[in-house]
């Protein structure tokens, strides 16, 4: 028996966004999925190459995107990695924190799409 986590909606998507580490390279990704509390963000090499700061520790990074015609800036953990090709990676974020205007916007954003 399979139990679902997921407590919000899953919004597809295909977003140009920025993945920015501490170390290491900043990445463009794309933002293929979006819900309250994370992103799923996929990309070249160089995001399957990020590091944490710290060997044995979760990699934390910050992710820069527009949504709906305004720029958010999100901090996230990543929970998942899972390699889609040779050269091609995808990263399953938890959003632990952002700035109001961020959090409100993100909120906004998944209500109009929800049921699109």
């Amino acid at each position: 028996m399979t139990i679902e986590r997921r407590v919000n909606d899953r919004i597809g998507s295909e977003i140009p966004a920025e993945a920015e580490c501490a170390f290491g390279p900043s990445p463009d990704v794309i933002v293929t999925n979006i819900s309250r509390d994370g992103l799923q963000i996929e990309g070249n090499g160089q995001l399957a190459e990020l590091k944490p700061a710290v060997q044995g520790t979760p990699l934390e990074m910050s992710v820069h995107f527009g949504l709906s015609g305004h720029p958010v800036h999100f901090h996230c953990r990543a929970m998942y990695r899972q390699a889609l090709a040779e050269n091609r990676s995808r990263l399953g974020l938890r959003i632990l924190s952002a700035d109001p205007i961020s959090s409100a916007r993100l909120q906004d954003f998944v209500t109009e799409h929800r049921f699109i």
